[in-house]
C-alpha cells in the first residue's frame, strides 16, 4: 500500500468550513466554437434557478465529449475544464492550468476539446474551504477502441490569485493501465471520500480515500468471477445513497455490488448479463434520487431496473425509445447520449450526434415505468452542444447515521447534507456472487458480429469519432445505416461561417 499526501506547502492552509448548501454541481458548462456567430458559442446551465436557466457565455473554450465544472458550496462557479485546460470563474486560463491529460489525444484535441467519455470531477478537500482535488483521466488509442491510460489528480487552491485560483499540483498519477471509468462516493463519516476504479476485465478493484491529509491507497479488493471476454468500458457509478456500486460493462453484463461506506467493502455481487446478441446493451447509467431505480441508456432507448424487486431481471422496463427527432434539423439527432442526475432531481441527457440545441430530460425518475416521463427535446439550448454533459458525484450525501463510522458528528440540521440510516442487517462481508437471468433486448437481425462490436461499444464510437476528426472520414467498417437507425450519427459539428 502506498500513501499519497498533500505537499507541505498546503499544511498551513487547512481550516474547517461549515458549509451550508453543498451546491458544487449547480453550474454546468458546455458549447464550442466560442468565437463563431450564433448559434456557436458557450453556455452555462445554472441550477440556482428553478427551473434551471441557460446563460450564453464567452468562455473562450471548446468542449467535445469531455467537460467538468466545480462550484462553491453556495453554487457560485469556481472553475471548469474541457479536459485540456482549467479555466477560472473569470473565464481566464487558471495559473498552471494548461496541459492536463498530456499525450497524443491531448495533442490532437487541444483546439477542440478532449474527446473521451471520462468527464473530470472535483472533490472538496475535507476540512478545507480552499482546496479542491480534480480527478481526471487521459485516453489512449487501441485498434477500434479507446481506454483510460492514467487516472490523475490535480489540486486547485481556489483562494490563490485573489480568488481566481491556481493549480498547485498537476497530473499526479493515481493509477495507470487500461482502466474503467472512475467515480466517487462520500465516506460513512460524512466528511471523507472514496474513489474507485479498476483495470479493464480485471476483478481487482482499486479504492482510494481522500481525507484532510490527502489521498491514500490504493486499497485493493478482488471480488467476482473472471471476465471471459473483453470488458467494454461504460459509465460506472454509485447510487445516490451510496449503498450500491454499478460496474458497467457494455459488452457482457452489468455487475451490481453492495457497498459499505465505512470499510469500502464491495459485496453481494449480482451479475446481470445482456441477452445473447441483443441490440440493447447499455452505455450510460443513472440512479433515481431515491436510489430505487437504475436507469440504463444507449442512443436508441432508455430502460430501468427496480432494485426493490424480488426478481431484478424481471423488473426490466423500457421507459423510452428514440423517436427519430432532430433539433434543429437533420442530421442532428436527439438520441440519448451522456447523462447526469441534476440537482433538481431530473435526469438530463446530452445528444449522441456531433451537435444539437436540445437535451432530453426524465422529469420524475423516482416513479416507475412511463410515470418517469422521459421527454425528448425537453430542455432547449441557445447554442450548439456536442456530446458534453458535466458529471458529478453526490455532494449532498451525508453521514451514515448510526454506523460504526459515524463518529465525527460533522453535520448539523440545515447544512445541506442528507444523512442515511444505518441498517446493520444489510451489511455483508460475503464475497460470493449471483448470476441473474439476462436482460432482454431487441435483436439486430442484419447485424454482423463486427456491427455489434461497434454498436455495443461506447469506446468504439469515441475511436470512430477521433478517426473522423483526424481524417474527415469514419472508419471503413463503421456500420453507417445501422448506426443511423440508432441515432449514432458520426457527423462533425457544423462549421462556423
Amino acid at each position: 500500500m502506498r500513501e499519497i499526501y498533500l505537499i507541505g506547502v498546503l499544511a498551513g492552509m487547512l481550516t474547517w468550513s461549515s458549509l451550508s448548501a453543498q451546491k458544487h454541481d449547480y453550474n454546468w458548462v458546455m458549447g464550442y466554437e466560442y468565437d463563431g456567430p450564433e448559434p456557436f458559442g458557450n453556455m452555462r446551465i445554472d441550477f440556482n434557478y428553478q427551473p434551471p436557466k441557460v446563460f450564453k457565455e464567452n468562455l473562450k473554450i471548446n468542449f467535445q465529449s469531455c467537460g467538468g465544472a466545480c462550484s462553491d458550496s453556495l453554487g457560485n462557479l469556481l472553475f471548469y475544464t474541457n479536459g485540456i485546460r482549467i479555466f477560472n470563474k473569470e473565464h481566464q486560463l487558471m495559473e498552471n492550468g494548461d496541459a492536463i491529460n498530456p499525450g497524443p489525444v491531448w495533442n490532437n484535441s487541444q483546439n477542440d476539446g478532449y474527446i473521451t467519455f471520462y468527464s473530470p470531477f472535483a472533490l472538496p478537500l475535507p476540512n478545507a474551504d480552499n482546496i479542491y482535488y480534480l480527478l481526471h483521466a487521459d485516453a489512449a488509442l487501441a485498434t477500434g477502441t479507446t481506454y483510460i491510460q492514467h487516472l490523475y489528480y490535480s489540486i486547485v487552491d481556489i483562494k490563490a490569485n485573489n480568488g481566481l485560483g491556481k493549480v498547485i499540483v498537476k497530473n499526479q498519477v493515481l493509477l495507470e493501465g487500461d482502466l474503467i471509468m472512475p467515480t466517487a462516493v462520500k465516506h460513512a463519516n460524512g466528511r471523507d471520500w472514496w474513489i474507485i476504479t479498476a483495470q479493464v476485465a480485471d476483478t481487482k478493484h482499486s479504492l482510494f480515500l481522500l481525507t484532510p491529509q490527502g489521498i491514500s491507497g490504493p486499497y485493493v479488493q478482488d471480488i467476482g468471477p473472471p471476465f471471459n471476454e473483453t470488458e467494454y468500458v461504460a459509465q460506472s457509478i454509485f447510487s445516490e445513497d451510496g449503498k450500491h456500486y454499478l460496474r458497467h460493462d457494455s459488452n457482457i453484463a452489468l455487475r451490481l455490488y453492495d457497498f459499505d461506506r465505512c470499510s469500502g467493502q464491495l459485496s453481494n455481487l449480482r451479475i446481470i448479463p445482456f441477452q445473447g446478441d441483443a441490440y440493447q446493451h447499455s452505455f450510460f447509467a443513472a440512479f433515481s434520487p431515491n436510489s430505487r431505480f437504475l436507469y440504463l441508456s444507449r442512443p436508441g432507448s432508455v430502460w430501468s431496473l427496480d432494485l426493490q424487486a424480488t426478481d431484478l431481471s424481471a423488473s426490466y422496463d423500457t421507459v423510452a425509445n428514440w423517436e427519430s427527432n432532430y433539433y434543429p434539423n437533420y442530421p442532428w439527432a436527439t438520441a440519448y447520449g451522456l447523462n447526469q442526475l441534476g440537482p433538481d432531481g431530473k435526469i438530463y441527457w446530452s445528444n449522441w450526434t456531433g451537435s444539437s440545441q436540445a437535451m432530453n430530460v426524465m422529469n420524475y425518475p423516482n416513479l416507475p415505468g412511463d410515470a418517469a416521463d422521459c421527454e425528448e427535446e425537453a430542455f432547449y439550448l441557445p447554442r450548439w452542444n456536442s456530446l458534453t454533459i458535466n458529471q458529478f458525484p453526490n455532494y449532498r450525501l451525508g453521514e451514515w447515521d448510526g454506523s460504526p463510522c459515524d463518529t465525527l458528528n460533522a453535520q448539523k440540521p440545515g447544512d445541506g447534507f442528507t444523512a442515511t440510516p444505518y441498517d446493520a442487517a444489510k451489511i455483508s462481508r460475503d464475497t460470493a456472487y449471483t448470476i441473474l437471468p439476462p436482460i432482454p433486448g431487441a435483436k439486430c437481425a442484419d447485424c454482423t458480429p463486427r456491427d455489434l462490436e461497434w454498436l455495443n461499444n461506447p469506446m468504439g464510437y469515441i475511436y470512430a469519432l477521433m478517426v473522423l476528426r483526424e481524417t474527415g472520414k469514419p472508419p471503413a467498417d463503421w456500420p453507417t445505416e445501422k448506426a443511423e437507425r440508432e441515432g449514432m450519427f458520426l457527423r462533425l459539428p457544423p462549421k462556423k461561417k
